[in-house]
């Protein structure tokens, strides 16, 4: 259990580092509907090939949640530390625009993965 945990929980970095030296599409990306799609074929396969899906999407979502992206948990952490570093605290409105500018980026990545995800199960 340890070493797939491991091996699918780097998984999404490698792909994030072939995504940015454009090894991979971001069209491999999915979403929402990918997932329910995918969810319901590993019904079909029993109960355990589901929960191994399960736990796979559950360590996925946990990692991506820690990513350094502002608005998610990693954001946070990352502020925390530069803040520590630098031994002085940004100003609220600071922050409120990193988390407003890092927003817009999940909400403009969450929506081109859903209207990708949705052309690929309409095909």
């Amino acid at each position: 259990a340890y070493d797939q945990t491991v091996y699918y929980g780097t998984l999404i970095f490698r792909v994030l580092g072939k995504m940015l030296t454009l090894e991979m599409s971001p069209k491999s990306l999915s979403g929402a509907p990918r997932i329910a799609k995918e969810a319901g074929e590993t019904l079909k396969l029993g109960l355990i090939p589901f929960l191994f899906f399960l736990a796979i999407l559950s360590v996925n979502l946990g990692i991506v949640n820690l990513l350094p992206i502002p608005v998610l948990d990693g954001g946070e952490i990352f502020v925390i530390l530069v803040e520590w570093i630098g031994r002085k605290e940004f100003d609220l409105s600071t922050k409120f625009r990193v988390k407003q500018v890092g927003f817009v980026i999940l909400v403009c990545l969450m929506v081109s993965v859903l209207v990708m995800d949705t052309f690929k199960l309409i095909s």
